[in-house]
C-alpha cells in the first residue's frame, strides 16, 4: 500500500466522540422516555365504582309499591300499572368522570326494561305512545332501523338550575310490537356533547358552527354526574282476557314481574386534551387516539341486572293478601356476591386494562333484590387509565413520550443509511486508483484466478473482450462473510472466539430482514396470528436466541483475548473494549426481554408494522424498550467506528483485494496518477530501492543495475 492509499476519508477521533457523546445523549434520553412510558397507568382506588345502580320502581293503581298484590275479588277488575328505570351513578365514579370529563368524547347507554307485555296492553288511546327521559348528561338517539314516523324524541325541557334535559319519546305502538325481544323495550342514549338553546347533539352531529365551543359536561362537578337517569314507559294495564284466567286456583295465579339491564360505554380520548368540539371530533374520530371501556353483555363488565319488581295477580275468597316469594325457584345468590355488603369483584389485569379475554370473565348472574350494589374492581390495574399515573406523568404526557421513542426509531435508521452513505461516498471520492503488480488469486479471473493469474496475460488483451465471473466474486465473498474463511484458514485460535459473535450478528440481521419482510405481509392483508406468520414467529424467537447467546460468549471471548494476548494488548484502545461491550450489553437486555414476553419475534414484528403504518402504539414491555433503545444506539454507533468494517467488506474485498478494472485514462485520472507519481517511496525491499528519497516515477523510468 503505497502514501496516497491512506488519504481515504477516515473519521478523526475528535469526530468520533463528538458522535459517540451525540449517540449517549440520544441513549439517555431514550431511557428517560422508556421509564415514564412504563409507568404505573392505573390503580386500584380509581376502579372501585359501579358505573351505576338501575332500581325499577313501579306505580300499581296510582301507589307506589316495589311488590304490589292485587286479588280481584277484593281490588276490582282494573289494574293500572307504570314502570320507570332510574339510572343512578355512584359518588366514586361520578368524581372520576369529573377528573376525566374533558377527555370524554361519548357515552352511549342501552336501557332495557323487561315487562311481561304479553299479559299487558297499552292505556293510551291510539297508535302513539310516550315515554319520558331524563339526564344531565345524556339524550335519546335514533335505534338502528327505525324511521321518525316510528320513533321521534323532543326536547321539551331543560332546567339551567338543576341541568336535566327532559325529553319526550314517541314510539308507535305497532313498532314496540315488532321490536319487543325477548320481553324487553331498548331506549338508546348518547352522551350531549353541545348545547345551546333547541340544539342538542353528540359529538358526532355538532354542527359546524360550534366546532369552537367547549363541552357541554366540561365544567360539571361529581353532583351534576351522580344525579338519576330516568325512563319512564306509558302506562299499561292488565289485559282482561288474561286477567280472567286467573281463578281461586293458587296453581293459576299469575306474578309479573319487571326488571331491567344497561349496557354500553365511556369512550375516552386518550392522545391529548381536547381544546374545543372540533377538536375533541377530530381526535374521537381516529379509532387510534380513543380506549373504551365497555359495560353489558360480552363487554369489559358483564350486564348489570337490576332490582325486580312483582304483581301477584290472584282470585281469593280470603281478604288478606298473600306476599309474593321475592325469590321465586330458592335460587342462591352467586359466590361471587356479598350478600351482606351487596358488592362483587372484578379482577384485572397487570397491563392496567379491566377485559375480557375469552377466559376471564366475571357474570353477575343475580343481584339481591332492592339492595344498593357497589361493583369492586380489583387487581393490578383499573378499568379506565387515568389522567395522571403514579410518576406524575399523564395520558398526553405518555402519548407524547410514545410519539418521541418512534420518531428515535426513524432517526437512527435514518442516521445510520446516512452516516454509511457519507462514508462511503467519502471513500468513493478519495480511493486511490489501483495498479495490480502482485499475483494472487482474483475469483473473478475464472480458472485463471486458481494461480493468480489475470485477464492481462494475453496478447494484445486491451483488444479483446473481458470476460468477468460475478459468481465467484459472490461465491469468495459469501464465503468470507459468512464463515469467515480467511480467519479460519489463518487464525484458527481467533476463530472460534470471532465466529460465534459474527455468527450472532447475522441470525439477529436475518431475523430483523424476516421481519420487515413479514410486516409487509401484513400490509397486504395478512393475518399475524394465521399459521405462517406464526410459524416465522416461532423460528425467529429461536433465531433470536440463539444469535444473543452467540454475541455474548463471542464479545466475552474477543475482550478476553485483548486482555491477555501481549501482542494483540499493544493495538487495543478503549474503543474496542466499549464496542464490544455495547454489543454484549445489547444481547444480555434482548435476552432478558425474550424471557420476559410472551412472544420475542411477534413483540418485534409489531413495533416494524407499527414504523411502517405510522402506528404509534404504546409498547407495554420496558425490556423490550430498552433493548430497542439500545439497538438505536448501536445502530447509530456502528458507521463512526472500525465496526463499519461491516459496511466496508464489500469494497475492501471487490473494489481493493480483487481491483483489476483497468484504468480510465480520462484527464481527471491523468492528474491522479500524475499525483500519486510523485510520492516518495520508503519501501525497503532491495530490487524497489527507494530508500525514501525517490519518487515513484523515478522507480518507474529507471533500469535497473545488472549485477
Amino acid at each position: 500500500m503505497y502514501e496516497g492509499e491512506f488519504r481515504m476519508n477516515h473519521w478523526t477521533n475528535g469526530k468520533r466522540w463528538l458522535s459517540f457523546a451525540l449517540a449517549m445523549t440520544m441513549l439517555l434520553s431514550l431511557l428517560c422516555v422508556s421509564a415514564s412510558a412504563n409507568a404505573p397507568s392505573g390503580s386500584l382506588e380509581e376502579a372501585k365504582a359501579s358505573l351505576a345502580d338501575v332500581t325499577i320502581t313501579q306505580t300499581y293503581n296510582t301507589k307506589p309499591a316495589a311488590n304490589a298484590v292485587h286479588d280481584y275479588r277484593t281490588d276490582g277488575s282494573d289494574v293500572f300499572v307504570t314502570y320507570a328505570a332510574e339510572l343512578r351513578m355512584t359518588d366514586v365514579m361520578a368524581e372520576y368522570l369529573t377528573m376525566r370529563q374533558t377527555q370524554l368524547c361519548k357515552a352511549d347507554f342501552n336501557v332495557k326494561m323487561n315487562v311481561e307485555l304479553d299479559w299487558l296492553d297499552w292505556t293510551a288511546a291510539g297508535n302513539q305512545l310516550t315515554f319520558t327521559f331524563q339526564s344531565t348528561f345524556l339524550k335519546p338517539v335514533q335505534p338502528a332501523g327505525s324511521t321518525a314516523a316510528d320513533y321521534s324524541f323532543k326536547l321539551r325541557n331543560y332546567d339551567k338550575e338543576t341541568k336535566y334535559f327532559t325529553y319526550d319519546i314517541t314510539a308507535t305502538k305497532s313498532w314496540i310490537a315488532a321490536n319487543w325481544k325477548n320481553g324487553a323495550v331498548s331506549v338508546p342514549m348518547e352522551l350531549i356533547y353541545f348545547h345551546a338553546g333547541d340544539t342538542v347533539c353528540g359529538i358526532e352531529s355538532v354542527p359546524a358552527s360550534a366546532s369552537g365551543a367547549q363541552g357541554m359536561f366540561w365544567n360539571y362537578t361529581a353532583a351534576d354526574w351522580v344525579k338519576p337517569i330516568t325512563l319512564t314507559l306509558a302506562g299499561l294495564k292488565v289485559r282482561a282476557d288474561k286477567a280472567a284466567t286467573v281463578t281461586e286456583n293458587t296453581a293459576t295465579w299469575k306474578t309479573l314481574r319487571a326488571s331491567g339491564t344497561v349496557e354500553g360505554g365511556f369512550t375516552y380520548i386518550t392522545v391529548d386534551v381536547p381544546s374545543n368540539v372540533g377538536n375533541a371530533a377530530e381526535l374521537a374520530a381516529n379509532k387510534e387516539y380513543v380506549k373504551t371501556l365497555a359495560f353489558g353483555n360480552d363487554a369489559d363488565i358483564t350486564e348489570w341486572k337490576s332490582n325486580e319488581v312483582t304483581l301477584l295477580l290472584k282470585r281469593s275468597s280470603a281478604s288478606a293478601p298473600v306476599v309474593p316469594n321475592p325469590n321465586p325457584g330458592g335460587s342462591k345468590e352467586p359466590s361471587d356476591l356479598n350478600i351482606t355488603d351487596h358488592f362483587a369483584y372484578v379482577i384485572g389485569y397487570p397491563d392496567g386494562t379491566v377485559r375480557p379475554d375469552g377466559s376471564r370473565r366475571i357474570v353477575l348472574e343475580r343481584l339481591v333484590p332492592g339492595a344498593q350494589h357497589l361493583l369492586l374492581m380489583t387487581g393490578s390495574g383499573s378499568a379506565m387509565r387515568r389522567n395522571h399515573d403514579a410518576a406524575g406523568i399523564s395520558t398526553h404526557g405518555r402519548k407524547r413520550m410514545t410519539t418521541l421513542f418512534y420518531i428515535l426509531a426513524y432517526l437512527a435508521v435514518i442516521g445510520f443509511v446516512a452516516t454509511a452513505a457519507i462514508k462511503v461516498k467519502g471513500y468513493l471520492a478519495a480511493s486511490p486508483l489501483h495498479a495490480r503488480w502482485e499475483l494472487y488469486p482474483v475469483p473473478h479471473e475464472g480458472p485463471k484466478g486458481s494461480y493468480g493469474g489475470s485477464f492481462m496475460e494475453e496478447t494484445d488483451w486491451w483488444t479483446k473482450p473481458r470476460h468477468v465471473d460475478h459468481l465467484g466474486d459472490i461465491k469468495a465473498l459469501l464465503e468470507e462473510v459468512l464463515f469467515l474463511h480467511a480467519t479460519f484458514t489463518h487464525n484458527l485460535k481467533l476463530w472460534f472466539r470471532t465466529y460465534p459473535f459474527h455468527l450472532g450478528l447475522y441470525m439477529l440481521m436475518g431475523g430483523t430482514i424476516i421481519l420487515v419482510i413479514a410486516a409487509f405481509l401484513r400490509l397486504f392483508g395478512m393475518n399475524p396470528d394465521g399459521g405462517f406468520l406464526t410459524f416465522v414467529h416461532n423460528v425467529i424467537n429461536a433465531i433470536s436466541l440463539l444469535g444473543m447467546f452467540g454475541i455474548i460468549g463471542g464479545g466475552i471471548g474477543l475482550i478476553c483475548r485483548r486482555l491477555h494476548d501481549e501482542g494483540l494488548r499493544k493495538y487495543t484502545t478503549p474503543e474496542h473494549f466499549f464496542n464490544l461491550g455495547v454489543f454484549i450489553v445489547f444481547a444480555l437486555v434482548g435476552l432478558v426481554a425474550w424471557a420476559f414476553n410472551p412472544s420475542f419475534a411477534r413483540l418485534s414484528g409489531d413495533f416494524i408494522y407499527n414504523l411502517l403504518t405510522f402506528n404509534f402504539a404504546e409498547i407495554n414491555s420496558s425490556t423490550f424498550m430498552l433493548h430497542m433503545l439500545l439497538g438505536f444506539f448501536v445502530l447509530i454507533w456502528i458507521p463512526m467506528t472500525h465496526m463499519g468494517h461491516l459496511i466496508f467488506k464489500y469494497f475492501t474485498y471487490h473494489d481493493i483485494r480483487w481491483g483489476d478494472t483497468p484504468t480510465d485514462f480520462s484527464q481527471k485520472n491523468n492528474e491522479k496518477m500524475k499525483q500519486a507519481l510523485q510520492f516518495k517511496v520508503s519501501w525497503a525491499a532491495d530490487h524497489i530501492n527507494g530508500q525514501g528519497t525517490k519518487t515513484w516515477l523515478d522507480i518507474a523510468t529507471e533500469s535497473p543495475k545488472k549485477d
